[in-house]
């Protein structure tokens, strides 16, 4: 039985994530700092605006449905699954949700210009679909592992 941590051994723990944050916060700040000063420097007016409405959306789109639906399926997971599949079925889902997310434009034929076929000049729907179909192989790869890995150990 381990004695539980001392004052100072928390307060170095906590120090230590404290740092972890703040330098986070830098380095993603400034990445984000650039990111915005180089869009209002290389954008219209008009072409801001659709940006500002695009990214409130997209916020406000993530609290309303996303954050809620994956809380939802997380507590289904916890509830459903075992835990030595819990994690990489749920890596597995939201992978998934990512390339989807970034195969949503041209999955739907939209961000294309007919004057330009360059554009979109791939078979979207096939690589999203093989995206998705190495995601989940390695999933079930993973998953297998963790289950005949415990069952060895079980019987050994």
């Amino acid at each position: 039985m381990s004695a539980s941590p001392t004052p100072t051994e928390r307060d170095d723990r906590s120090a230590d994530h404290g740092l972890r944050f703040w330098i986070g916060v830098v380095i993603g700040g400034g990445v984000m700092a650039y990111g915005a000063v180089g869009l209002v420097r290389n954008i219209d007016g008009s072409d801001l605006v659709n940006w500002l409405v695009y990214l409130v959306g997209a916020d406000v789109l993530h609290d309303a449905l996303v954050a809620p639906a994956l809380f939802a399926l997380g507590a289904l997971a916890a509830r459903l699954l075992p835990a030595r599949v819990r994690t990489p079925i749920t890596i597995g889902c939201a992978i998934s949700a990512a390339v989807l997310l970034v195969g949503a434009i041209p999955l739907f034929g939209l961000g294309g210009n007919p004057n330009n076929p360059t554009l979109r000049p791939l078979d979207y729907q096939t690589a999203v679909l093989t995206a998705l179909g190495i995601v989940w192989g390695v999933v079930l790869v993973v998953t297998l592992v963790a289950v005949v890995g415990r069952n060895v150990r079980n019987s050994a």
